[in-house]
């Protein structure tokens, strides 16, 4: 009877300890925090011909023979990021790149590892040739959305181009905050560096008309712009038409702040590699209204990180170092995550 009751004691306190360390976890979840984040997800097709855009080689008879199998485990992977992004508590909000159409979006949502996050999403049919769209995730527990609207990007100067729009959603933070938030996923450097850099000087001058409209009506307004920018903070585009300053010590007479500057090109981390070298191709800028909400100083600007998590980087065995654990590389089938590293922000809410 004795090893019995000895036993018993033993097991209510072991479950006393579980239970104690369980509150102890959820605890530290800060409750104020409210966390943003973005991902290029890199050619997240379905296997479904789309007759109005390019996205033969994403068929189960194109070039990269791109099945049921291959799909549903690319979209596993990225549930599988998106939730490690969050840590215990999934991020509030998820900005993406390279999203096809609406349908992938709800069967993003609906995968085992999201599935009782219970994200919504936002979604808007651009004009890309490629039929590639930028689309918003939200935690309707944290976000409630007010307005949304596609910001069109068309390039008159050269024969009409249609250049990829930018996506506005305005809402409320944890019942707080009113925030603007714009997903971009601007031009390509294909082709060359200099050859395509007008068209991200153009989406970035249109971005920033839209952004002074707001400015005109609310100075102090709370906005933060994320995307891949397919250039890099000190680029023309981002820095002089963009307006978004890079260096500290200007931060007060600036209207719009780059968090990713703190990561310099040519370091040993980035969200993208090219030919061995790092870059941040992806990037948060937020507005000078929210730099001031956050904190006095720049304190705020710890908030900004780069998830590299080990899963998601393999040797860089024609360079040194890692890179990203692709889905492809080149024709050949790898079943990793994206050529991109995601990106994250914790705006700090203050009630």
């Amino acid at each position: 009877m004795k090893s019995k009751a000895l036993l018993l004691i033993i097991l209510l306190v072991l479950s006393y300890a579980i239970h104690a360390q369980r509150v102890t976890i959820k605890d530290n979840i800060d409750p104020s925090r409210f966390r943003i984040m973005f991902y290029n997800l890199e050619n997240l097709f379905d296997t479904i011909d789309n007759k109005e855009t390019n996205d033969e080689d994403f068929l189960p008879n194109g070039h990269r023979v791109w099945n049921t199998y291959k799909f549903y485990k690319k979209l596993n992977n990225i549930a599988k990021v998106i939730k490690a992004v969050g840590k215990w508590n999934a991020p509030d909000i998820v900005g993406v790149a390279e999203v096809e159409n609406v349908n992938i979006l709800n069967d993003l949502v609906n995968t085992p590892t999201l599935r009782k996050t219970g994200y919504r999403y936002i979604h808007h049919d651009s004009r890309d040739k490629r039929g590639i769209e930028v689309a918003l995730l939200y935690k309707p527990s944290s976000f409630t959305p007010i307005l949304y609207k596609a910001i069109p990007i068309e390039y008159k100067e050269t024969y009409g181009k249609i250049l990829r729009d930018i996506l506005f959603v305005r809402g409320i933070a944890h019942q707080t905050d009113t925030i603007s938030l714009f997903v971009n996923h601007w031009s390509s450097r294909l082709g060359g560096v200099l050859e395509s850099e007008s068209y991200r000087i153009f989406a970035a001058q249109c971005l920033r008309k839209f952004i002074d409209s707001l400015l005109i009506a609310q100075p102090n307004e709370k906005f933060l712009i994320m995307g891949d920018f397919n250039d890099y903070p000190n680029n023309k585009s981002l820095y002089q038409y963009l307006g978004a300053e890079t260096d500290s010590s200007s931060y007060a007479n600036a209207s719009m702040i780059n968090l990713a500057a703190k990561f310099k090109k040519h370091e040993n981390i980035g969200t993208h590699k090219n030919n061995g070298v790092w870059g941040c191709l992806d990037q948060m800028i937020i507005s000078k209204g929210m730099f001031l909400h956050q904190s006095t100083g720049s304190g705020c600007l710890d908030n900004f990180n780069i998830f590299a998590a080990d899963f998601l980087l393999i040797d860089d065995e024609a360079n040194t170092g890692k890179k990203p654990f692709r889905t492809y590389n080149g024709f050949t089938y790898q079943g990793g995550f994206s050529d991109h590293l995601p990106i994250y922000f914790d705006m700090i809410i203050k009630k």
